[in-house]
């Protein structure tokens, strides 16, 4: 009533935002409420839209309280304001920087509660309101900025600027509204070169003082180093105390932290891309099957790495827990399935039968049987503990990509690249439904926990819900914009999380068929995503290289695990031999010194893995292939990207010049042949040979032919200038990898799945 006197207005949930930014203190909202009516002519919503709360007298009547304050009660607000969550008296006795009884603790923050300066939350948390909190926060960004240009080392050690170690939207919270500021404020005092030069020298300051008190200084350093992009080449951290470093992102070649302490810092896994996941019963392990063969195993808690499994020779893509958690099974594209044991990572057992890649594994509900699908169209079963073959089904007309056993019964459904989902008995090895609906290949099904629900996610960008007990469909949940590659029910069976290409995960009410909410985060497709029982937490792992930790009702990440990809998918040699050029999983096409080791360039720009690079004749120009789908040409002296060619719609797996350069081909996944005018960038050409995914291009050194190899055994060699097929090589009898013409193109040589190295006339 007061407020509309004054003549504000807006809806109820205005109202009651602006009062609770407030916390209805009346002082507060009288000095607010004629900045409202002044420049926001009373509209309450308007105002709240800039999102500045604290200014002008507001701003003096908190720092009038705020002086007022002794120095524990202060330094206790600041701590929250860096928190920007409730905290417990336990929690900020360990964030302080000196030792206080927890007793002054307690005092402190009665005293700070009468001044009605902080508020209670629930389990006995402390936390700042709203307005409180805006203004301590500016508060700290000006006292860092002025401790950093001062060379202040030893206040600059009291706070930290991030939590490292929090979860990820609170440490996102902590950069935007502290670390982004500080660095602004030095960049308008001082420029941003200069702003460097002054933190690497307060680094230098803290190293030669040998000052270990100051706890936080060279963490809050090397975060803004780090934000501000510094060449950290060569840094020298040694004898250092780090703490709360946000390290996961950080290049520091050559960089130096002998004797350096490091604690509470985010670093780096070592894990490369994640394709699968899957959650124990009980809720407690993470295991995970990686692009380089490897099965890790993580504990959920606290995402600490458990286990490491080694054997598999080629990609894991498919990875289960038995019902007991004491075993996991995977599948890989080296065609074998392997189980583990969980307890210590021995290898119990490894499966050949099938002639191509394994998509999908899973556990019976009994965990007496196991099941691998493949792209060679059969599902195999297996007894889990004596390794015997019991079963083979054969009815799919292409490769099955998914499989997933029924929680209760003998039955055991599959998704295929057929378009169709086929329900089996695993008792007599019978097909007895087929389900038809989806428009593309089938990626992704799953039964419900209590066996009443099935789901089934396609290439067509849909989800089809299925009643078990009658296999009708019970409703089509549509809102991805690209392939769902992965699905999984929730414990309590009421909810659905999709992930998709379109990099996003979807949250689905079952009972209603409707998305009940859409968690954006990852910047790459999804490969895989899990519910862990009894909680409402999430995980997915994407091409991203992360795997993210969310919780289902927020929509908050909670914490992520940044992987290294560094492997190298294919190298290059300058004509004159004195330069390498390499393609690797972290984006990127890297120019080297042959002669000395040193990296003379780093090309960015593609936003995915790079597959395939080539040099052209004369040495002047770089092309690389990608999985964004794109090839781009680049100058090799600087670095520049000059070109960027679109066109095919998957990754593109091999590239070549022709011995003019003014030529370039392009074999991809989505199953063609590109002839590319590399002056204009224009496709020239584009060939089928319906040989499959190609994998191999080569040009021949007359310039006339293209050879190119796929998952079709046969190599084909084409004329660039009719686009007629010249001839086919047939003798493989299983893809062809990698081509290669002679010097004076009298021979190709072929490599193959098969095992063996051709070598044609």
């Amino acid at each position: 009533h007061l407020l509309q006197e004054k003549g504000l207005s807006g809806s109820g949930a205005a109202w009651k935002t602006l009062i609770e930014h407030y916390s209805g203190n009346p002082l507060a909202l009288k000095l607010v409420s004629g900045t409202v009516r002044e420049l926001f002519a009373g509209d309450i919503a308007a105002f709240l839209r800039e999102g500045e709360i604290v200014f002008g007298d507001i701003y003096a009547l908190m720092e009038q309280q705020f002086q007022r304050l002794p120095a524990i009660e202060q330094e206790l607000m600041i701590w929250l304001a860096i928190e920007r969550e409730a905290l417990s008296v336990k929690d900020l006795h360990e964030d302080l920087a000196h030792p206080i009884a927890k007793g002054n603790i307690l005092d402190a923050l009665a005293s700070l509660r009468e001044r009605a300066m902080i508020e209670v939350g629930a389990n006995h948390r402390f936390l700042l309101q709203s307005v409180i909190m805006e203004y301590v926060t500016k508060y700290l960004v000006e006292c860092i900025s002025m401790w950093i240009r001062s060379e202040d080392i030893v206040h600059l050690g009291q706070y930290p600027l991030i939590k490292a170690q929090t979860s990820d939207y609170i440490r996102e919270s902590q950069v935007h509204f502290i670390l982004v500021p500080v660095a602004e404020k030095l960049i308008v005092a001082d420029g941003e070169g200069d702003s460097v030069q002054k933190l690497r020298s307060v680094l230098t300051k803290l190293r030669e003082s040998g000052f270990q008190v100051s706890v936080y200084a060279a963490g809050n350093i090397l975060n803004l180093l780090m934000y501000l992009q510094a060449d950290l080449r060569g840094i020298d951290c040694s004898n250092l105390t780090i703490r709360e470093v946000n390290f996961s992102t950080a290049e520091l070649p050559e960089a130096n932290f002998s004797h350096a302490a490091l604690t509470h810092c985010l670093f780096k896994s070592t894990f490369t891309w994640i394709l699968c996941l899957a959650v124990s019963a009980d809720g407690t392990l993470l295991a995970a099957g990686t692009t380089t063969g490897e099965l890790r195993i993580w504990r959920v808690a606290d995402a600490a790495p458990i286990l490491t499994c080694v054997g598999h020779s080629d990609e894991i893509r498919s990875v289960a827990f038995s019902p007991d958690g004491q075993r996991v099974v995977s599948g890989s594209e080296d065609h074998t399935m392997r189980i583990w044991d969980v307890a210590n990572g021995v290898c119990r057992h490894t499966f050949h039968n099938h002639t191509d890649m394994i998509r999908a594994v899973a556990f019976s509900a009994d965990g007496r049987m196991v099941a691998s699908a493949s792209e060679d169209g059969t599902i195999t079963l297996w007894n889990s503990e004596t390794g015997q073959l019991l079963r083979i089904l054969q009815a799919h007309l292409a490769r099955v990509r998914t499989i997933a056993f029924h929680p209760r019964l003998p039955v055991l459904a599959s998704g295929s690249d057929d378009l169709t989902v086929r329900i089996w008995d695993c008792m007599t090895g019978a097909s007895f439904v087929t389900l038809n609906g989806h428009a593309a290949g089938v990626r992704m099904v799953a039964f419900s926990p209590d066996g009443a629900l099935f789901a089934s996610g396609s290439e067509d960008r849909t989800i089809h819900l299925w009643n078990t007990a009658s296999w009708e469909k019970k409703g089509v949940l549509s809102g991805h914009t690209d392939r769902v590659r992965t699905l999984a029910f929730s414990s309590d069976n009421r909810t659905l999380v999709t992930g998709s290409d379109d990099q996003t995960l979807r949250i689905w009410d079952v009972v209603s068929a409707q998305v009940t909410s859409v968690i954006r985060g990852h910047t790459n497709r999804i490969w895989s995503v899990v519910c862990v029982p009894g909680t409402h937490q999430l995980v997915s792992a994407s091409e991203d290289d992360t795997l993210r930790w969310w919780d289902m009702d927020s929509g908050y990440c909670l914490r992520t695990l940044q992987g290294y990809t560094d492997l190298i998918k294919a190298v290059a040699f300058h004509p004159d031999g004195k330069m390498l050029v390499s393609a690797s999983e972290d984006q990127t096409v890297r120019v080297w010194d042959v002669q000395t080791g040193h990296c003379l360039h780093v090309l960015r720009g593609h936003a995915n893995r790079v597959r395939t690079v080539a040099l052209s004749p004369d040495g002047m120009l770089v092309a690389s292939g990608s999985e964004d789908e794109t090839v781009r040409i680049w100058d090799i002296q600087t670095g520049r990207c000059l070109k960027v060619l679109r066109g095919h719609t998957h990754l593109v797996r091999s590239v070549a010049f022709d011995p003019t350069g003014r030529w370039l081909v392009s074999g991809s996944h989505d199953q063609t042949v590109r002839l590319w005018n590399v002056h204009s960038g224009h496709i020239q050409r584009g060939l089928q040979p319906q040989q499959g995914l190609i994998w191999s291009v080569a040009f021949h050194p007359g310039g006339e032919l293209i050879a190119c190899s796929g998952d079709d055994p046969a190599v084909s060699l084409w004329n660039i200038h009719t686009g007629e097929l010249a001839c086919t090589l047939q003798g493989h009898i299983q893809r062809v990898w990698s081509l290669a013409f002679s010097a004076n193109g009298r021979m190709i040589a072929t490599a193959s799945d098969d095992l063996t190295l051709r070598i044609w006339d």
